[in-house]
């Protein structure tokens, strides 16, 4: 009969525990079902990208768990030896919760595994802090007592966040300022809050946060990826429409680029041979990272650039830029511009454009013909 006590009290306490936390955590647990739910209809969505905010989820479900048990250990009258080992776990899962959600749509491949040595060599350290009292401590009664690396799990959480902003921006030079700034604010509040619970009460469960973090970070690939060709990821024709009308007023120059000999190539190489041209010619439209940019896919060798804010010395160097990165590739491209004059529509200046860049195609024809080579692909 003692025994069976012994299991319903035991029992009893554990449902209890667990209606605490479904209590405690039921906004970030309904956020983190609704988006694993959301994934199976992200039809513009990679296959790499659900099945890495799949384990996101699962990283913050487990470490708001970890967190939960950790304050349930604080009740006890004298020290468990779980608390030292569940703040650790907590201080180790933290940083890969951030490389989880860097993998999403910003992945680094080649140097990925170095990247994850900071957080691997601090694992044993603050595992073993309970006898080495280098990070935190308990004592039998208990209480936690700081040691004298207390700040390190911040400063590898900073350190990891950094290397996020570096990596985003690497990755979605393409995009405006204005899309990128909207990720920036995204973590920038993410850090805000953590500051909060550091300063206000310490405490260390930020899976709320990191929660509403990789739901907006959803939110903005799927918009983003709806948004962008599937090929070359610049913007697509769809954007190049929206962005035409309501972002008209910025838009202070009109840039056309015709990729020459796409159907040569498809023709003589393959598809396969034109698609990897395309996403060379991408690459070199975006080569210099320009701020006041957007490169918009529009058809099949057919690109339009907007420039926002610029002078016309500002767009000639970056053509200039552009032309000289696409000479070091096997292909070629005729580039044409016009100014954007008050009272005169987006798509009047994009039809000026299209003539330049049509006068500079038959400008590179009569320069092939005279050197007897192919204006459509440079061998």
């Amino acid at each position: 009969m003692r025994a069976f006590a012994f299991i319903m009290y035991a029992g009893g306490g554990t449902i209890m525990l667990v209606i605490r936390y479904v209590v405690s955590h039921f906004v970030m647990l309904m956020e983190l079902v609704g988006l694993w739910v959301m994934l199976d209809v992200g039809v513009h969505v990679s296959k790499r990208t659900i099945r890495m905010t799949r384990m996101t989820l699962l990283l913050l479900l487990f470490d708001s768990v970890l967190y939960e048990l950790e304050v349930w250990t604080h009740t006890f009258e004298t020290l468990s030896i779980w608390r030292p080992i569940l703040t650790a776990a907590i201080y180790s899962l933290q940083p890969f919760v951030i490389l989880s959600i860097m993998q999403m749509t910003a992945p680094l491949r080649k140097r990925f595994y170095w990247l994850l040595l900071p957080g691997l060599i601090c694992v044993p350290v603050y595992f073993s802090s309970q006898w080495t009292h280098l990070v935190c401590w308990f004592k039998e009664s208990n209480i936690y007592s700081g040691g004298p690396l207390s700040w390190l799990p911040y400063f590898v959480f900073g350190f990891y966040l950094l290397v996020f902003f570096v990596q985003y921006f690497r990755t979605y030079k393409k995009y405006s300022v204005r899309d990128r700034l909207s990720v920036c604010f995204i973590a920038l509040m993410a850090m805000f809050g953590v500051i909060l619970y550091i300063v206000i009460d310490f405490s260390n469960d930020y899976s709320a946060i990191f929660a509403a973090v990789v739901l907006l970070y959803y939110l903005f690939i799927y918009i983003h990826v709806a948004k962008a060709d599937a090929l070359t990821g610049l913007m697509n024709r769809q954007c190049f429409y929206r962005d035409s009308q309501a972002r008209a007023g910025r838009i202070t120059c009109v840039a056309s680029v015709d990729m020459n000999g796409l159907k040569w190539l498809n023709d003589t190489k393959g598809h396969d041979a034109g698609d990897r041209a395309l996403k060379a010619v991408a690459e070199c439209l975006v080569s210099c990272g320009m701020e006041h940019k957007t490169v918009y896919r529009v058809g099949g060798d057919e690109f339009v650039i907007f420039y926002f804010d610029l002078t016309e010395a500002k767009v000639i160097q970056d053509i200039d830029h552009m032309r000289e990165a696409m000479s070091k590739t096997e292909y070629v491209c005729a580039y044409g511009y016009c100014m954007k004059q008050d009272g005169v529509s987006v798509e009047e200046t994009l039809r000026v454009a299209d003539q330049a860049m049509y006068d500079d195609k038959a400008k590179l024809k009569r320069m092939a013909d005279e050197q007897g080579v192919q204006l459509h692909f440079r061998e």
